[in-house]
């Protein structure tokens, strides 16, 4: 019985850590959607007609709106590396750029931001 102690000791912390571990997993896909699709939203600014500056205003929006939610600095850089790849990989369409599609694309960045939210109060749980 005694040479099972450790073992029921390493099942113990595994069974309690599982759902931290994850809600940790989770959390970084949602910074990472989060991240991505405001990376994608930022490569459309150029092509629908705005500047650097509003590409720029834009990026200090979305960490204001994760910062906001509670997010660390190292979420924040999460996001902030998601959403390079994002706008990088991006090809945004015609669409992006009317009243429709814009609401499309700002309605699905708030839908992922109350999943970081969810994913941060889980945490802070």
């Amino acid at each position: 019985m005694a040479a099972a102690r450790p073992a029921i000791g390493l099942l113990a912390f595994l069974v309690a850590t599982a759902p931290l571990a994850a809600s940790d997993k989770a959390l970084e896909k949602a910074l990472d959607a989060f991240g991505r699709h405001a990376g994608y939203i930022s490569a459309t600014v150029l092509p629908c007609g705005g500047n650097e500056d509003e590409v720029a205003w834009f990026a200090e929006m979305v960490e204001g709106m994760v910062r906001k939610a509670g997010a660390t600095d190292e979420d924040i850089g999460a996001v902030t590396r998601s959403m390079e790849q994002g706008r990088a990989e991006a090809k945004p369409i015609a669409r992006d750029c009317t009243d429709e599609g814009g609401q499309e694309l700002a309605l699905a960045l708030m839908q992922l931001l109350d999943e970081v939210r969810s994913g941060l109060e889980r945490r802070r749980a």
